[in-house]
């Protein structure tokens, strides 16, 4: 996403809103990231404008999200359970594809790991519910506009920061808002990790005892493994997914829930995803391949990772080795991954092994 088109899409979405009176903030990833200095393009993955919305009952927050879909087009899902929607396939933007829109909420966890039920509220009880302070800050949209149009050169000032997050953004510091929070929420220790491997931060002592705790006393075995699954695989798609995979490693996170990977492969793994890093179009398959190489092949997960019993065989006879096939001349990585996702990967892991791909 760049700066010219995000504040377009700013200027569309207020248009949508003018006629509720409601008030629209951009919250958490993008605040946070403008904070540190970097273009809101830098890191389209976390960094995408997602618009937060200050309404006071649901018919209002229903007619915001039908307004914003007339004006920006495109395909609209919808999530009422948890007040959110997205608008995707939207026309006219090169950078933007999709809008994720959320009423303001507060949320309760009725037991450890559970999906939260939520309700209607204010920004401040938003922000309070976010996973960490660096995350619980906010702007509104006019004023994120006339940033991006290049009309305010110190943000900072405009920032909603209730928690105290611009001065752990400072330290580089990762703190929680509360002490339950791991347990609430166990993928907020991915979050956790990933965060601090893509800003160079470290844990606040109090939230890394936290995190611990709450890793030794079983909150792992309260989510799905698909939910460990989708945390790994925004891991791999980020920054320094190696530096992540190996904080886990060191609170012995994965093998918890996944008692027959091989941790030690996945690190490598890791450190050849960020050097060799696949084309979108095949990451999903290169992830399969990865989980299936790193020990899961047989740990009866097909259902839940959503594998057929073609790749799921296919991927067991890349891990027995039975074939070996030769790409002495191929030098090209995007063709290499492409081998690697796609139906010719036959004994692909053994000529991975003698490229040192895997140790």
């Amino acid at each position: 996403m760049n700066r010219q088109e995000a504040s377009a899409l700013i200027a569309r979405v207020i248009r949508a809103l003018e006629e509720f009176s409601v008030e629209a903030y951009i919250v958490g990833g993008a605040i946070r990231d403008v904070l540190l200095s970097e273009d809101v393009s830098d890191d389209a993955s976390d960094s995408d404008i997602d618009f937060t919305l200050e309404v006071t009952d649901d018919a209002v927050a229903k007619q915001c999200i039908v307004g914003l879909h007339a004006e920006l087009g495109g395909h609209l899902k919808e999530f009422p359970k948890f007040l959110t929607a997205k608008i995707a396939d939207i026309k006219g933007f090169e950078t933007i594809s999709e809008v994720d829109i959320a009423m303001c909420r507060t949320e309760v966890y009725k037991k450890p790991g559970a999906l939260p039920t939520v309700s209607l509220s204010d920004l401040n009880s938003d922000l309070g519910r976010r996973d960490f302070t660096v995350n619980a800050l906010a702007m509104r949209i006019t004023d994120f506009q006339t940033y991006l149009d290049g009309q305010l050169d110190d943000i900072s000032e405009r920032v909603v920061d209730l928690y105290g997050g611009k001065a752990d953004l400072d330290e580089r510091l990762l703190r929680t808002l509360h002490a339950k929070s791991f347990i609430d929420d166990p993928t907020r220790i991915f979050r956790a990790v990933r965060y601090c491997s893509r800003i160079g931060a470290q844990l606040e002592n109090e939230t890394d005892k936290q995190m611990r705790e709450a890793i030794r006393g079983g909150a792992l075995a309260t989510i799905s493994k698909q939910r460990v699954i989708n945390e790994l695989i925004k891991i791999f798609n980020d920054r320094d997914p190696q530096s992540a995979i190996e904080l886990l490693n060191e609170r012995a996170v994965l093998e918890q829930v996944f008692p027959e990977m091989r941790v030690g492969d996945l690190v490598v793994f890791a450190r050849r995803w960020s050097l060799l890093r696949p084309p979108q179009s095949a990451q999903a398959g290169c992830f399969q391949f990865v989980l299936y190489s790193t020990g899961l092949s047989q740990a009866g997960y097909l259902g839940e990772l959503g594998i057929g019993k073609k790749l799921a065989a296919r991927m067991a006879e890349i891990v027995a080795e039975k074939d070996t096939v030769s790409y002495a001349t191929e030098s090209d990585t995007t063709l290499l991954w492409r081998h690697l996702a796609g139906s010719s990967s036959e004994g692909l892991l053994s000529e991975l092994r003698s490229r040192e791909f895997l140790e």
